[in-house]
């Protein structure tokens, strides 16, 4: 198995609100923060280490999608420890994806609307579901498409970490099958390319991790860059 992440700033942003960590050789993180230019990388970065260090102090021969969840569940409560200390960032948050393989099957926990695909002989499939404003109303047939990306509140998000005392957590589990790569990702990278452009560069970068988030980073840009982006690739053989 190979992996690579990368995450940079957007050309309108005056910071990263934005983390990530990859655990070799299993576990991967993004998160998104928000609530400011501080409280939103500290929210984040938060959420990835407690994620982290949570994972790490699990047994490993029970480590599932039951155990990601109860680790976001522990960032929540330390970043509503840290707002307890400090109440000038109440309000701050984070979205959060973390995946965890084990053999051929990869486990899944998500809040937000950072999200977590797979990529299999050219077909690119969205695993998480966004818990954003739009994305509800989208999913209810009360908006097109079309009308959803140019929809005045479409960075508004319903779920997210550290906000709530206990926030709901989706997860999931997956087989996967041999040269499947996954790619966890904050908005950054699709709300500036679409995922016909996202499969193509998959494509095109079939089990070389790095070339592909390089590659995505750089489409990115030459798209305008608008906000924060995080990008982790991983091969499975």
């Amino acid at each position: 198995m190979k992996s690579f992440g990368i995450t940079k700033r957007g050309l309108v942003r005056q910071e990263n609100e934005d983390a990530f960590i990859i655990e070799h050789p299993s576990l991967f993180i993004v998160a998104d923060g928000m609530g400011g230019h501080a409280g939103g990388e500290i929210a984040s970065r938060t959420a990835v280490e407690t994620i982290r260090e949570y994972v790490r102090e699990s047994s490993a021969e029970w480590r599932n999608e039951i155990t990601l969840k109860d680790a976001v569940l522990a960032a929540n409560t330390a970043i509503r420890d840290y707002i307890t200390v400090q109440p000038d960032f109440d309000g701050m948050g984070t979205t959060t994806v973390a995946a965890y393989l084990e053999d051929d099957i990869v486990f899944w926990a998500h809040v937000g609307d950072s999200r977590l695909y797979t990529y299999y002989r050219g077909t690119l499939k969205q695993i998480t579901q966004d818990h954003s404003l739009v994305s509800e109303l989208l999913r209810d047939g009360r908006i097109t498409e079309e009308q959803a990306e140019q929809h005045p509140s479409r960075h508004v998000i319903t779920r997210s970490v550290g906000t709530t005392d206990s926030p709901e957590v989706d997860t999931g589990r997956l087989r996967l099958e041999p040269e499947t790569m996954l790619l966890l990702c904050s908005d950054g990278l699709y709300n500036m390319v679409d995922e016909a452009e996202i499969r193509d560069i998959m494509i095109a970068n079939e089990n070389a991790p790095e070339s592909c988030a390089r590659h995505l980073l750089k489409r990115v840009y030459d798209h305008g860059a608008k906000d924060n982006v995080t990008i982790v690739v991983v091969a499975y053989r």
